[in-house]
């Protein structure tokens, strides 16, 4: 927050942006922002909650009462893990059209760009071993322009390779036009490499993709938008599609994921910032405090970790995402362990 706003501040005196364009981004943010601080709040509420208790010898009382440590602690991780599935819900349902609005509002109203809702320069692969380029699509996703058409053998040699002007949307399917359809010859030898054993042009001829508009626009949208800015079921759906068309999907799993591990942090970051607490005999708030803010930093940095793991394929999709999860969770339930004995 701070970042945008030294970045905004010089924008609003040279382009005369209307303070409250300014506060309704900055309005825009706090949902995000919220949801990446709730474990730190939980972390620091949870030990500054025990190290009061253990000062004022709480703690000693009521295990004297014959009050477990189990029951002790429960009334905070039950609390924990209801903030956990608030969290969850708010990075399912508002984070994403808050992250989106965000976006737009800065983009568009601050920086003053235009918005170009065409598509350029795009290339991905469809159904089997078929790779399509297109040159523009528009803003319906109905028409391309300068359209390639490619098609690959086993080996990587290329079968077929079709060039039209443009493809079009018409009765439930993709219509070329004006374009040529070229057909090589098998490389089984290397002097016979990339030769052209047909050409035929083309006024009309249909276009062979299960790919509708809205899925080559997801497809797009897939490639563009940060998971910030999708909810699960939209990032599910554009990961059916890729995994369909057969794309990698490894990063977008990873992203998928985390969306379901980080707002656990709240529970796991709970267990662990009771288990340190209880490790002190005299339950130093300031000492406490200090220790959340590197415990925070510390899970930040493994959830980054895992997530560049994931992406880079050295770790499974799901164990990346939950591996900061899994090593704080563990080592919570470790010092939980030696605290009651």
């Amino acid at each position: 927050m701070i970042t945008d706003v030294f970045e905004i501040i010089p924008m609003i005196s040279e382009k005369k942006i209307p303070i409250l364009t300014v506060m309704i981004y900055f309005g825009y943010k706090i949902p995000f922002v919220v949801f990446l601080i709730i474990p730190v709040a939980v972390l620091l509420a949870t030990i500054s909650c025990f190290s009061l208790l253990l000062k004022n010898s709480e703690i000693t009382a009521m295990k004297a009462s014959g009050i477990s440590l189990c029951k002790i602690i429960s009334p905070v991780l039950t609390t924990a893990f209801f903030i956990s599935i608030l969290a969850m819900g708010v990075n399912e349902f508002l984070v994403p059209l808050a992250n989106t609005k965000a976006e737009y509002t800065k983009n568009i109203k601050m920086e003053g760009r235009q918005e170009d809702r065409n598509s350029y320069n795009i290339s991905f692969r469809t159904t089997g071993n078929r790779f399509l380029n297109i040159g523009l699509l528009n803003d319906a996703g109905t028409r391309m322009e300068g359209v390639e058409v490619k098609d690959y053998r086993a080996d990587n040699s290329i079968s077929l390779r079709i060039d039209a002007q443009t493809a079009e949307w018409i009765d439930n399917q993709w219509l070329l036009s004006k374009g040529i359809e070229r057909r090589f010859l098998s490389s089984s030898s290397f002097s016979s490499k990339g030769r052209i054993i047909s050409e035929q042009r083309f006024d009309k001829k249909k276009l062979d993709i299960l790919e509708t508009p809205s899925e080559i626009q997801d497809i797009i949208t897939a490639g563009k938008v940060r998971a910030e800015k999708m909810s699960m079921i939209d990032l599910w759906r554009n990961i059916t599609l890729l995994k369909r068309s057969g794309n990698s999907i490894e990063d977008k799993l990873v992203d998928f994921y985390l969306k379901t591990s980080f707002p656990f942090a709240s529970l796991i970051i709970a267990l662990l910032g009771t288990s340190i607490a209880l490790q002190s005999a005299r339950g130093a708030i300031a000492a406490g405090f200090g220790i959340s803010i590197l415990v925070s930093f510390l899970y930040w940095e493994s959830i980054g970790i895992g997530r560049s793991m994931g992406h880079a394929g050295v770790l499974p999709a799901m164990l990346a995402a939950w591996l900061a999860n899994i090593i704080f969770g563990v080592a919570g339930i470790a010092l939980l362990f030696r605290a009651k004995g």
